[in-house]
């Protein structure tokens, strides 16, 4: 070890060994010195974090020269080191932390990137609903954290914020949307399970959250609500009729016309396509087909369409270009027809129309669905076949891995019975069920717009 008060011009001249090491220290910055080897010259420090007598460990900080540590940057560090030596901390163990902690930041998953996680599930699962949970998720939880936040950060505070933020909405900003908490906490709930499955955090913030305990005529109310109803064959007519009110958005009551026809799941009828339907055939009716993707337990879906079916179906004013059987608002993105939504502000008219033909109390779309399944079997309608037209799961796993039958023809004249009997309680009320009734030629365009295009099925497809 050899001695020497450093500055760049002594530092740059002193001389490369040919084999082995050289090494000057400057007495006037303890621990620091330069290396020589073949070809290099570095800084290292040199300390003992137990005193005299303990093991000495060498730090090294860079190489000397142009792109290397200057040499102002090299005391400084060594003086830092004294100090944390002197109170008896490791500078490597802090140097190893620091790019531990710089290493874990660059590749932790910030909310941004576990939407996108979520939302790459959710579609590989083939979810109904994935885009408006996604999209709810977006709005509510990552635009109001920041998609640049730490998952593992978020309290349970915050997410009890963000549910209240949806109840109350925000004054010229959000609109409030209480019906909408629910849906919101448990979307939130699966996303964080979604994060603690992959072992970004170690636990779910919303774990053991509980809402507030309801009152007795809360209880009741919800109750009520999940029960539902099933309108009577004297109520029936007074919805149909309903539906074309002047008040009532046309597109929409033509689909709940559908719905109550058909018993369909409101989603899944409202993005129901052209494309879906097939023709007539001599040994089948036409079809509307959902496709496994589209409905709720992810098994495609036929029922044969009834006479009636065809006359909603021939007075829906459809543009050229949308697919869509009863097509929606403009997108705002795409300015093309989406599919309906806002099912509370087109049915709240509909309602309206109801109860001044006589209608009492409140009905949903849902039991629209609970009508159709509590009128089939009074028609003479097998359970199997009622459940195959809601497109129930069995409870018994078994039965659909033994029993392959579709219950085509069953479907159909469960449906036309159904039909037959919407039209006789319709007329009895002095109407018609297809009233008012298509111009002259709308149904048999209907019936030519689905021999268009052959299907790979055999069945042809109906045009776009």
């Amino acid at each position: 070890m050899r001695y020497l008060v450093f500055t760049e011009a002594r530092i740059a001249a002193l001389p490369l060994p040919v084999h082995g090491e050289e090494n000057y220290r400057d007495p006037g910055v303890p621990g620091l010195s330069v290396r020589c080897r073949p070809g290099s010259k570095s800084y290292i420090v040199r300390y003992r974090l137990g005193g005299r007598g303990s093991p000495s460990v060498r730090l090294t900080l860079g190489a000397v020269g142009s792109g290397g540590v200057p040499l102002g940057e090299a005391k400084k560090i060594a003086a830092r080191i004294a100090v944390d030596v002197a109170h008896g901390r490791d500078p490597q163990a802090a140097e190893k932390a620091a790019a531990e902690a710089a290493k874990t930041a660059k590749s932790r998953m910030t909310l941004g990137d576990l939407l996108s996680a979520h939302e790459s599930e959710l579609h590989a699962r083939n979810l109904v609903d994935a885009k408006p949970m996604v999209r709810m998720l977006q709005r509510d939880l990552v635009d109001v954290l920041g998609a640049q936040r730490d998952p593992a950060s978020i309290t349970l505070q915050e997410l009890v914020q963000l549910r209240e933020r949806v109840r109350d909405g925000v004054p010229g900003q959000v609109n409030p949307r209480a019906g909408s908490v629910p849906i919101f906490k448990a979307r939130v709930y699966g996303l964080f399970e979604g994060a603690l499955r992959r072992g970004v955090i170690s636990v779910n913030p919303l774990a053991g959250h509980r809402a507030q305990r309801r009152s007795r005529a809360e209880l009741i109310q919800a109750a009520e609500r999940k029960t539902g109803r099933a309108l009577s064959m004297a109520e029936v007519p007074l919805v149909w009729l309903a539906c074309s009110d002047p008040e009532v958005n046309p597109t929409f009551g033509l689909y709940v016309q559908m719905l109550l026809l058909l018993g369909a799941r409101r989603a899944e009828m409202a993005a129901a396509k052209q494309s879906w339907l097939r023709a007539a055939t001599p040994t089948s009716p036409p079809l509307l087909v959902f496709p496994a993707a589209s409905v709720k337990n992810g098994a495609e879906h036929v029922l044969p369409l009834p006479e009636l079916g065809l006359n909603i179906l021939g007075r829906v004013h459809r543009p050229a270009f949308s697919d869509f059987l009863f097509p929606g608002r403009n997108s705002r993105l795409t300015g093309k027809p989406a599919a309906i939504s806002g099912w509370s502000k087109l049915l709240e008219p509909l309602r309206k129309a109801a109860a001044a033909r006589g209608l009492e109390g409140r009905w949903s779309l849902h039991d629209l669905r609970r009508t159709a399944r509590s009128a089939w079997p009074t028609l003479g309608v097998s359970e199997d076949v009622c459940e195959a037209l809601l497109n129930h799961t069995p409870a018994n796993a078994l039965i659909p891995l033994y029993d392959k039958r579709n219950f085509a023809a069953e479907k159909a004249r469960a449906l036309n019975l159904w039909a037959a009997a919407i039209e006789s309680a319709i007329t009895g009320s002095g109407k018609a069920a297809d009233s008012p009734r298509p111009a002259a030629g709308a149904k048999a365009g209907v019936r030519a717009n689905m021999e268009l295009v052959g299907g790979d099925d055999g069945y042809p497809r109906a045009a776009r």
